[in-house]
């Protein structure tokens, strides 16, 4: 017998086991599932479904400091939007990856057929997060949902924009050493113009690099020497793989390449500029962690004045 009592369920996620690591975010994000509104009944706080009251952070055990870090990595991670009135601290989680609060929607009357616009919603919802779980660039979730929401693509539509995240990420995999790819554009932008409309291939990805500095012969047989990545470290590359999304260790990590390998310290080769600033911003301390060594990444224009080995 399935009970109908409230629950909260925790996801088992990548996210969850993240979270987990910062104790007192962890903590906090709990507290707003177990006071999250969860049906249309009475709120003596004036709740909206799907809102909680935060503020009294000693009811967790957390420290002021440690309460007010703790909201910032929520909303830095796009977990939860806060919001201050004159009731206290409004919290609404956005991000069901790792609490399920189990809102409970209004009850359809029996003779009243159920209206095709909150279906319309869940459809639209569940295809928003395929676009989100395809996209590479995590930001800005909550604008980019209202801009998916005014869009409502159809089916048809939520392929063909699935499909060309699908190819831009495929042409930016087997872009030639030297040619200069720059960064995926905010998810939100990427929707506003839309993008996927965009027909001569990957529009970020520009031949440009090569006219203005033409990668010499000598840097070209210097990065043929490099032995890939994954070739010199293939078990912690298979663990890193599990901890990123697939797109992105494609994309990002199996490209790289080995200059170096010192104590304490890897030097490792991305071809591209603005590629090998987006893989420092955003990959180093994964890599730090499963190659358990200091990494340094550097370009082609870095590698300019080295010398082959001989």
């Amino acid at each position: 017998m399935i009970s109908k009592e409230p629950f909260i369920k925790l996801m088992r996620s990548q996210e969850t086991i993240e979270l987990m690591k910062s104790r007192n975010s962890y903590i906090l994000l709990s507290l707003i599932a177990l006071r999250t509104k969860r049906t249309n009944g009475l709120s003596v706080d004036n709740l909206e479904i799907g809102e909680a009251r935060i503020g009294d952070y000693k009811a967790c055990g957390l420290t002021r400091q440690e309460y007010r870090t703790a909201i910032k990595k929520l909303e830095k991670w796009e977990l939860v939007t806060f919001k201050t009135t004159n009731r206290g601290t409004i919290a609404r989680i956005i991000n069901t990856n790792i609490f399920d609060v189990n809102i409970e929607e209004p009850d359809t009357p029996v003779d009243t057929p159920a209206k095709p616009k909150n279906n319309d919603k869940n459809k639209c919802s569940i295809s928003f997060e395929k676009f989100w779980k395809a996209y590479p660039v995590k930001s800005s979730k909550n604008k980019s949902s209202e801009k998916w929401k005014e869009l409502n693509p159809n089916d048809e539509l939520v392929s063909i924009i699935l499909s060309s995240i699908e190819r831009k990420i495929k042409e930016r995999n087997v872009a030639p050493p030297g040619k200069f790819i720059a960064n995926w554009p905010n998810p939100f932008k990427w929707l506003e113009e839309k993008r996927w409309q965009d027909e001569n291939g990957e529009p970020e990805i520009q031949n440009n690099i090569e006219k203005k500095e033409p990668i010499s012969q000598k840097t070209k047989e210097l990065i043929s020497t490099f032995e890939p990545l994954e070739k010199i470290f293939p078990e912690a590359l298979k663990k890193l793989q599990k901890e990123l999304q697939e797109y992105s260790f494609s994309a990002f990590i199996k490209p790289l390449k080995v200059v170096k390998i010192e104590k304490n310290l890897i030097t490792l080769f991305c071809s591209g500029i603005n590629t090998c600033k987006w893989v420092k911003d955003n990959y180093t301390l994964n890599l730090e962690k499963s190659l358990k060594k200091k990494i340094k990444i550097i370009s082609t224009r870095e590698l300019s004045g080295r010398q082959p080995p001989g």
